[in-house]
């Protein structure tokens, strides 16, 4: 009981060290984030890693689905590029390139 009470407040002081450390990791510019626009928030960074970004891959499974339902109509009428960039590349951007806490 005690040694599960330890390794839960370890891992909790851990967890707050890496979201406080956050701010100090994107605050390198790699020429991605316009400029001129306030640093988002400790807790908006949080709440993208904890609910936004998991959220995100649900989009990207059903829009798996509608590409591959989609796809035979897009090649009837020439645009599987356009279907692909919905289907696939804009939520997997969302996911996975946005900046951290821009929504």
């Amino acid at each position: 009981m005690h040694k599960r009470l330890v390794t839960r407040l370890l891992a909790g002081a851990l967890g707050l060290a890496l979201l406080a450390a956050a701010p100090s990791a994107g605050a390198e510019d790699d020429g991605y984030e316009p400029r001129g626009e306030p640093t988002p928030s400790l807790y908006a960074k949080a709440v993208d890693i904890t609910l936004v970004r998991p959220l995100g891959l649900v989009p990207i499974v059903v829009s798996g689905v509608g590409c591959a339902m989609g796809l035979p109509v897009a090649w009837f009428f020439q645009s599987p590029v356009e279907v692909e960039r919905i289907c696939w590349r804009d939520p997997v951007d969302y996911t996975f390139t946005r900046p951290l806490g821009r929504f």
